[in-house]
This record gives C-alpha cells, structure tokens and sequence, in this order.
C-alpha cells in the first residue's frame, strides 16, 4: 500500500539525544530525494521529559505547530509511553483502568486538537528476557497493561 502522498509524521521520543538520531539515522543513507522529504514531512524531538498531561497535550501541539499546520500531520509517534504517563494523575502503567483513562484523556485528546483522523503509534518496553522465554511465551514479556 503505498501513500497518495507523502506522509507527515511527528515522533515525539523520551530517550535519545541530538546527536544519537542524527548518527542513526546518517547510517540509513538516504538519497538526496528522500532527504528533502524527509526534511519537509518528518519531525523527530530530542530527548524530552514531558509529560502527556493536560499541559503536556498542548505542548506537543505547539511543538508540531513550529514545523506543520496541526490539522495535516498524518501519524503521531510516541516513544516510549512509559515516558510520557502521567503517574500522577493516573494511578500506574499496570493498572488496565488507568491506561484506558490516559489513552482516552490524553492520546484521544492530542488527536482531537490536531487531526482527529491521524493515526497514533504508541511504543512499550517489554521485560528483558531471554530467546527462549520469547519463543514460549511472546506476549508474556511486555511491560505495563
């Protein structure tokens, strides 16, 4: 399936800086074409420290206001979840009525006051564990709710 245009995408991550993106993502390779659409529909923050609490919401409006009109952004990243949950209006990441009520006050609502058909990409860390226990038992070793 293939996009009747290029898509614009906003990856809000919490746990690499500057410089290790920019190594990383220098190790793709990119030619020059996709550079430049890279560079018009991709935003990829810093490490950052903010919470998706009612504050954080409108902050990462803003921050994707400084690069994309809010309305047009196609795909809303967030890594990691564990990142940006508000532990302290909700109670914690295990608890499934918690995560229900921080994915329908917070991500919902990033998504309502951007575009409300964007789609959203929400990473998890799973448990360190070893081949084995993955191969037995995959879904056994994500962390959280």
């Amino acid at each position: 399936m293939v996009p009747i245009r290029p898509l614009k995408i906003f990856y809000l991550q919490t746990d690499l800086e500057y410089p290790y993106i920019k190594e990383r993502l220098q190790q793709l390779k990119f030619d020059d074409k996709s550079l430049e659409l890279i560079s018009k529909n991709l935003i990829i923050t810093p490490k950052t420290s903010l919470l998706l609490n009612s504050q954080g919401v409108e902050e990462v409006k803003d921050i994707i206001a400084e690069r994309l009109d809010v309305k047009t952004v196609d795909i809303i990243a967030i890594d990691t979840l564990r990142g940006v949950f508000d532990f302290n209006q909700y109670k914690g990441e295990n608890s499934n009525s918690s995560m229900f009520c921080f994915l329908k006050d917070r991500v919902e609502k990033l998504r309502s006051i951007t575009n409300p058909s964007c789609g959203i990409i929400l990473t998890h860390n799973t448990n360190k564990v070893s081949k084995k226990s993955l191969v037995e038992e995959p879904f056994q070793n994500f962390s959280g709710a």
